[in-house]
């Protein structure tokens, strides 16, 4: 019963590192594209610590990274950041910015696990969405095999699908994920 109870603590860690590892590296994209950030946030709720433009908040399983915008600042400070704010970029660089954590995620889901980390990540989709569609049935089944599969894989076998999973899942059409 322990051994279950930590594998279960491992998977919740696993998803806080691979959530985390997603804004940090949208939080990249950006830096690299130039593009002026107000926050990068780890966690959501209230803020528990800060350091400079990074937040850490007390709900662990979630991150976002905030661009300024014009409409966040006065006239001369928007004439001034002009270049740097996220609405003047292409929308080949806005869609870079937001698709780079999830990008990085597949990446090591292939690097991992090769076309069965591509499959996960394709499979992620109908499985959130079976599952939230019908909870009793399909998303009882999926936990107990995802449940299964940790409980008799290390922690670096699951890990490639866990991390095309939390894409899948960043990319479902929901105001709150990159989708």
């Amino acid at each position: 019963r322990i051994y279950k109870i930590c594998k279960m603590i491992s998977l919740l860690l696993t998803i806080i590192g691979l959530t985390f590892l997603s804004t940090l590296l949208t939080a990249a994209a950006c830096r690299t594209a130039g593009v002026a950030m107000r926050e990068v946030s780890l966690g959501a709720g209230k803020e528990v610590f800060r350091y400079g433009i990074f937040s850490i908040r007390c709900i662990p399983v979630s991150g976002s990274v905030s661009c300024w915008q014009s409409q966040d600042l006065d006239a001369d400070e928007a004439a001034l950041r002009g270049p740097a704010l996220y609405e003047n970029q292409p929308r080949l660089v806005q869609a870079m910015i937001i698709l780079s954590g999830n990008l990085g995620l597949i990446a090591l889901a292939l690097l991992l696990a090769g076309s069965e980390g591509w499959e996960a990540f394709i499979s992620g989709f109908s499985e959130f969405i079976s599952g939230a569609l019908n909870p009793e049935l399909n998303g009882v089944e999926y936990l107990q095999s995802a449940q299964s599969y940790i409980s008799t894989h290390s922690w670096l076998n699951y890990l490639p699908f866990v991390a095309a999973k939390v894409a899948a899942w960043n990319l479902l059409p929901l105001s709150s994920l990159n989708g």
